[in-house]
């Protein structure tokens, strides 16, 4: 996999995944940003009919957090702390052509 892109900021990151042209099959997001959240980032891609994956790695993966991140449109919500792993194979699936998802065999 390659990084294609990166952004501090909410407003930076809308604005570089709505772009024409900037190509990608999956966005990490984090909740805590420099300004804005990852929560907005969500929000202004929800409805965006984007064609690329975008999950949220952060160190506050409560329930509620997991839920909201999900409503919000995320494919996947993984906790920094416990779940590295479980991401990297999320990302080798994807990167294989399969089904990113964490029901799939590792």
């Amino acid at each position: 996999m390659d990084v294609v892109g990166f952004a501090e900021d909410e407003a930076s990151a809308v604005r570089w995944l709505r772009e024409p042209g900037h190509d990608c099959q999956l966005g990490i997001v984090d909740i805590f940003l420099k300004q804005g959240s990852g929560l907005g980032v969500l929000k202004a891609l929800q409805n965006a009919g984007r064609g690329f994956k975008l999950v949220v790695l952060t160190d506050f993966a409560t329930p509620d957090v997991r839920q909201r991140c999900l409503e919000l449109g995320a494919d996947e919500v993984f906790d920094k702390s416990g779940e590295i792993e479980a991401l990297i194979r999320y990302c080798e699936r994807l990167a294989a052509g399969g089904a990113a998802t964490l029901a799939a065999p590792a």
